[in-house]
């Protein structure tokens, strides 16, 4: 599979109106699943996002009755790769793909299609509200794009003048495009110019250290470094002779350039050709149409602008670099702990917990499901947030197959102290108002962790004797099983390994769920608590 994964299952959101997503979440939660890239590491990562999802096999003459936007498998030039699919009524496009026909008639279509296809459910346009981070990046990009527009009419440029603005944010784009490639930034456009005529490689070049002008430093990055020298100085002052001597300073640096791609590295790289050609086009118009002057303060101001601009793009580069790194470091990190059969040895290692169920207790999902998870919560835990949203997370996508027994061992014996007070108003609530109920109220407490406010809205506990008991019989049997802290989560009889977060728990469980052979579980002693 060659196409990136990331920008499929984006797109397919993007277009079904689906939204409060982060976008860099989903990238992280795809790139380390263990099967990534496929078609169940995208189905998973939905799943991770309760977005509604359908993963099936179709007959292929039932292409008519798909929905417009769907993600599937092509098979094409000895190849199979993952796709995103825009359907019309007369044609089919075909996104994020290597095939070289994007656009064909459906007869066509079904000829390289393997008929198994992701579909997700249409969502809501997104609201005004989600707007406003993006307003305000716009408002600033305007404002400077005003404030540059102002300085360059101040500055009554001419048009010869406007023509080397307009080559030096050229080659800038050049430049930015070949660092993008040396920090190993993959983009497939890039990759079709960059193949244009034989003997072309651009990221071969780029990356090559026998075509590095400096240790460390390549082509690329004196491109990047030159063109934002000469904008920032136009900007700030105009053209001027100046410019001349950096100009002429490239050359040097393009011999070596082409030095290297010829005989050397023995490829080509049309991004270097064409920021050589904008840089030897620049010093052409600037040594014939300006007469050069030396001017003490013209070289100062260009020698401090060109020293801070270096400095600055260095220690960029060097922080993104570094970034990269860590972000591959992480990637790899999560990868080995998203590995199902570690997870199952740490989980199988430890010790059975001795179960046993208790009347009248908070039990959300399927009541008479075998698969149980039995949760240890404190409404004052600091951490158990996480751990409750996970658990719904687990309720959501598989809340028919699983049952999760919501246990809060408290101090019955001071009544009044905030967790003791929140653990039997919620058991009141859920008496009463049943498992949607109970979540709703539960959550609100961890997202506000106000006990008076909290109080206001949901009430008073009556402190029964009912529950009195019940909350001593959990606590008891916490205490048995060693079970002194909190969070802690039972999955069947197996504790939850301490290795793992709680990011991991909703993948782990539907990864049990899905091999979890209905076999009768240990007998449970069944303690009254009435």
């Amino acid at each position: 599979m060659t196409n990136t994964i990331e920008q499929i299952t984006n797109s397919l959101l993007i277009k079904n109106k689906i939204n409060g997503f982060d976008k860099k979440d989903l990238e992280l939660q795809l790139q380390i699943h263990p099967n990534y890239p496929s078609f169940q590491s995208i189905t998973d990562t939905l799943d991770y996002f309760t977005i509604e999802n359908i993963a099936v096999e179709v007959p292929p003459n039932a292409l008519d009755q798909l929905p417009k936007t769907f993600v599937t498998i092509l098979e094409h030039d000895d190849k199979t790769e993952i796709a995103l699919i825009v359907k019309t009524d007369k044609k089919i496009t075909i996104k994020h793909t290597s095939v070289s026909q994007s656009s064909m008639s459906y007869e066509e279509f079904k000829e390289i299609w393997i008929p198994k296809i992701i579909a997700v459910e249409e969502g809501e346009p997104e609201q005004k509200t989600k707007k406003h981070s993006n307003f305000l990046k716009q408002a600033i990009l305007a404002v400077a794009g005003i404030a540059i527009a102002v300085q360059l009419y101040v500055l009554q440029l001419t048009l010869l003048d406007a023509l080397i603005i307009g080559l030096s944010v050229a080659g800038g784009i050049l430049s930015f495009f070949a660092v993008r490639e040396s920090l190993g930034y993959k983009s497939q456009v890039l990759q079709s110019f960059c193949t244009t005529i034989k003997q072309s490689n651009c990221n071969q070049v780029i990356t090559s250290k026998k075509g590095e002008l400096l240790p460390g430093i390549s082509f690329a990055d004196t491109g990047i470094i030159f063109f934002t020298i000469l904008s920032t100085y136009i900007l700030l002052f105009g053209v001027d002779s100046i410019l001349i001597i950096p100009s002429l300073l490239g050359f040097p640096f393009i011999l070596y350039s082409l030095y290297s791609q010829q005989f050397i590295i023995k490829q080509w790289c049309m991004l270097c050709l064409g920021i050589s050609a904008i840089t030897v086009l620049l010093s052409g118009i600037l040594f014939l149409n300006y007469a050069f002057h030396f001017n003490l303060d013209d070289l100062l101001a260009l020698t401090l602008i060109s020293s801070v601009i270096s400095l600055i793009y260095l220690n960029l580069k060097n922080y993104i670099k570094e970034n990269r790194t860590l972000k591959t470091n992480n990637l790899k990190l999560h990868k080995f702990k998203r590995n199902p059969e570690l997870f199952e040895q740490l989980l199988f290692k430890s010790s059975p917990v001795q179960q046993q169920t208790f009347n009248h207790e908070i039990i959300l999902g399927n009541p008479k499901a075998p698969f149980a998870i039995t949760s240890l919560t404190n409404p004052l835990c600091g951490f158990c947030k996480a751990a409750f949203e996970s658990y719904i997370k687990v309720l959501k996508a598989s809340g028919e197959n699983l049952k999760i027994i919501v246990r809060m061992p408290v101090n019955t014996e001071k009544i009044e102290a905030p967790a003791s007070r929140i653990a039997y108003r919620l058991l009141e609530i859920y008496e009463k108002e049943g498992q949607k109920g109970f979540i709703e109220a539960y959550a609100n407490w961890f997202e506000n962790r106000t006990i008076e406010t909290w109080s206001k809205k949901y009430g008073l506990p009556e402190f029964t004797a009912q529950h009195t008991e019940l909350l001593n019989k959990q606590k008891e049997w916490a205490t048995k099983n060693n079970l002194n802290y909190t969070p802690a989560t039972i999955i069947n009889n197996r504790l939850y390994p301490k290795t793992y977060d709680y990011e991991e728990f909703f993948y782990f469980t539907q990864h049990l769920l899905e091999n979890y052979e209905s076999e009768p579980i240990e007998t449970r002693e069944v303690v009254s608590a009435t």
